[in-house]
């Protein structure tokens, strides 16, 4: 089967879930016999153009280098962008078109690949689609229930402040064009069952949601639960981007106080945000018996070694997370996890088997959690080996099952023509209205 799959970065430009999600999902599909492609960006100086990634990798990698990044604008360099894919689509004539993400590329690659008669599927990993801001948190760290037809957008979230008449009208043209986006799809995939719950309240028909949870490296062999140092000192790690709506925060915030005797902390993962981190550094110097350890970036294959030491794993995002791969990743690891309830989080734990939830604005739930984590050991014993036990999906049987999917979206491409043939007209008319230097109330009366 050729394959091709879209994704808005790619490893080593960056390497969070999504893009570490489609580079497992492309070396796995690889081993199948597929022939795999991937597009994704990479901004910088000069004009859009494609360059391949000549790494000798198992699947191909193709970046389109080149150009700024204007995400207020859904159509910035949309025409530029086209051009090179619509090449590369001629060129590797794909039967499956994947999207796995769409921002900072051009948002009519689905309807680019419908036209060039590939199958389409669209996987929902975060809330782009409704939310200019991804998280749907506003400026201000407060969540936000959803765009309200754009309308919550243009109060000034997404806008940067501008309240004017045009403004507003902008991001209503973004939300109505989003959201037709999403009829395009031949499947649409989403990775908990909280993802398919929400884009349903929102409208989307639940007969076209399919839950598909994301593959998780596996270590070889059943092993045991580690066995961190009995020094007295519980150890905690936070693994992921180092930036506000990742809630490290919290987690401090909790620690201050916490009866669990000498901690230490541990945080691997990018620094998005490096204000924050030496707000971070601030904080924690305040808390007694706290040893802050800040790791920076690490590369899969290494997490088995950061996390033998460590006696459970907190997950503290205050944002609604569509699925957490590291919890997964611990818990293949026999290490326990401490989450909020927050979105999807909450999907893999089993409350005293292999770690607990709390609620993500109270500090003091997490904070006694820690304390039982800190006074007793056998506890520790007991989620330790629960969280080994536990079933996740691995990278192979989740490429298995994707490759089911582009097999369906195949087989019914034609029965999703019509509304598909719809939706790309209905697009084409919001373009119009978005490229306009002034939107203006007339023209949002023109799709009325």
């Amino acid at each position: 089967m050729r394959v091709l799959i879209t994704a808005h970065r790619f490893p080593p430009d960056a390497v969070a879930g999504v893009e570490r999600h489609t580079e497992s999902l492309a070396r796995e599909l690889s081993g199948l016999g597929d022939e795999v492609t991937v597009v994704s960006r990479r901004p910088g100086p000069g004009p859009i153009r494609s360059v391949p990634d000549r790494t000798g990798g198992p699947f191909e990698v193709i970046r389109l280098t080149g150009g700024g990044v204007d995400r207020e604008h859904i159509l910035h360099l949309a025409d530029e962008l086209d051009r090179v894919f619509e090449c590369l689509l001629d060129e590797r004539a794909p039967q499956v078109v994947h999207v796995n993400h769409l921002v900072d590329l051009s948002p009519r690659i689905p309807v680019t690949a419908r036209a060039r008669c590939a199958a389409l599927v669209m996987t929902l990993h975060d809330f782009w689609i409704p939310c200019p801001r991804i998280t749907l948190l506003k400026p201000d760290g407060a969540r936000c229930g959803g765009p309200e037809g754009g309308r919550a957008c243009g109060r000034g979230c997404a806008g940067g402040g501008d309240s004017s008449t045009d403004a507003a009208d902008r991001w209503v043209l973004r939300a109505l064009y989003t959201r037709r986006l999403l009829d395009l799809p031949d499947r649409i995939v989403c990775p908990s069952a909280y993802v398919a719950h929400w884009f349903e309240e929102w409208g989307v028909d639940p007969d076209r949601l399919l839950v598909r949870p994301n593959g998780v490296d596996v270590p070889e062999g059943p092993g045991d639960p580690p066995e961190p140092r009995r020094d007295g000192r519980l150890r905690l790690a936070i693994l992921g981007a180092v930036a506000p709506h990742k809630g490290h925060h919290v987690v401090l915030d909790a620690l201050a106080g916490a009866d669990a005797g000498p901690v230490t902390l541990f945080v691997h993962g990018p620094v998005g945000d490096p204000a924050y981190l030496g707000e971070l550094r601030s904080r924690a110097a305040e808390i007694g018996d706290l040893e802050l350890r800040v790791c920076g970036p690490y590369e899969p294959e290494e997490l088995s070694l950061l996390l033998a030491d460590v006696h459970a794993l907190v997950t503290p995002s205050v944002w609604p997370e569509t699925f957490c791969l590291v919890i997964r990743e611990a818990h293949a690891r026999g290490v326990p996890a401490l989450t909020t309830r927050l979105g999807a989080l909450a999907e893999a734990i089993d409350p005293g088997v292999n770690g607990f939830f709390y609620d993500h604005d109270e500090p003091a739930q997490l904070r006694a959690l820690i304390g039982r984590l800190g006074r007793e050991p056998e506890l520790r014993r007991r989620l330790a080996k629960g969280a080994l036990a536990t079933r996740v999906t691995t990278q192979a049987e989740h490429a298995a099952r994707m490759r089911e999917v582009y097999e369906e979206a195949i087989e019914g491409r034609d029965a999703n023509r019509r509304r598909a043939a719809a939706a790309a007209s209905e697009l084409r008319s919001l373009e119009r209205l978005l490229e306009r230097p002034t939107t203006g109330r007339r023209a949002l009366g023109e799709v009325a």
